[in-house]
């Protein structure tokens, strides 16, 4: 099966003319990898996903008179490149409870308020991102008690029941002990509101785990680790996940030399961020694509990794000593390691799952 067809949006004026621009035929491949993209693919993690989204969706609709789940917050942990992101927008996006609907006075109502943390951050400025989101202005002089209150009441009367924020690391990697006790006392207060019952869901990378640590966050919460690929376990992993990218999504071929020993090297050239991995695999279908091929193989993805600007040699598709390499620093050069070394000082490591913190 192929999903070439082409998507039913509107576009707006500029990128109706751009396409005017384009190729018939690039235009359909274009419009082809949007569909391969949109794909989602479910894990064995989607199925707790799910399961807490659905009791969620049975709190919600508990009269707000009843004594509802004290748990209401969903935290979602993970690398960056872990598919978090994506694994959100598709759950939340399924919930019939949280489609837009009109309500008696026939004004369109989403349920659903969904913004990152923006990058730098203070619990003030988390605030205030909230209500931009809503498309709230607010005035530069707003203090930090002001605007949570305003946000609160704005959740009830814009009638939002269910809350994403992202990126939720950007609130507090910087945090002081004190700013970090204000934002979770303050993500208590919109989950426990009697009058209006939210749900929120959190994401974000470490360390988002020092803020659901707080035991009035942590006794509200249920956490989800999105883990990366298993060590020793990365072709029973990512086998199924290409194999359906390649030849159910794209109808493409895999060519032989996509065996075990290719899924490793993929494993090694994305971290083990199986999240990376999937992307990577669209983007070398992307490749055989716009190549008028019908096959997908080795060297497809050694181009597309030679684009994270691997030296000559330590392409790690290619490399015999494709191990030893690093891909974090794939970008890297002489130069770049030297202003590292000049201007940038050790930080202690967080410990990522599995590991013992330095």
């Amino acid at each position: 099966m192929t999903t070439d067809n082409k998507p039913t949006n509107t576009f707006d004026v500029s990128t109706e003319r751009m396409r005017s621009l384009t190729s018939a035929s690039d235009l359909a491949i274009a419009d082809r990898m949007v569909a391969i993209r949109e794909q989602f693919i479910p894990l064995k993690r989607d199925e707790i996903l799910a399961r807490l989204m659905r009791n969620a969706m049975a709190s919600l609709t508990a009269s707000s008179v009843n004594k509802p789940n004290k748990k209401r917050i969903i935290a979602i942990c993970g690398e960056s490149g872990a598919g978090k992101s994506t694994s959100v927008a598709f759950h939340v996006a399924r919930q019939e409870l949280l489609k837009p609907y009109r309500d008696e006075d026939g004004v369109l109502v989403n349920p659903v308020l969904v913004f990152d943390a923006p990058a730098p951050c203070t619990p003030r400025l988390l605030a205030i991102e909230g209500l931009l989101a809503m498309g709230i202005q607010v005035q530069d002089t707003i203090r930090e008690n002001e605007v949570w209150l305003r946000f609160r009441k704005m959740l009830r009367k814009h009638k939002i029941k269910f809350v994403v924020i992202d990126e939720v690391q950007n609130a507090i990697e910087f945090a002081n002990s004190s700013q970090i006790g204000i934002i979770a006392d303050a993500l208590k207060q919109i989950v426990q509101q009697r009058d209006w019952p939210v749900h929120m869901m959190l994401a974000g990378v470490p360390p988002l785990g020092a803020l659901i640590k707080r035991k009035h966050l942590l006794n509200r919460t249920s956490t989800l680790h999105f883990d990366p690929i298993d060590k020793g376990d990365e072709t029973t992993q990512l086998e199924p996940i290409v194999t359906r990218i390649i030849e159910l999504h794209a109808g493409l071929a895999k060519d032989e030399d996509l065996n075990d020993d290719f899924l490793l090297r993929l494993a090694h050239a994305c971290t083990n961020d199986l999240g990376t991995a999937i992307g990577m695999a669209r983007d070398a279908v992307e490749l055989v694509l716009y190549a008028g091929r019908t096959t997908v193989s080795l060297n497809d993805f050694a181009d597309i990794y030679e684009l994270t600007g691997c030296k000559k040699g330590e392409n790690i598709f290619l490399s015999d000593r494709w191990r030893s390499i690093t891909p974090e620093t794939a970008p890297m050069r002489e130069g770049d390691q030297d202003w590292v070394e000049e201007h940038q000082k050790p930080v202690k490591k967080i410990a990522k799952r599995g590991e013992v913190s330095e």
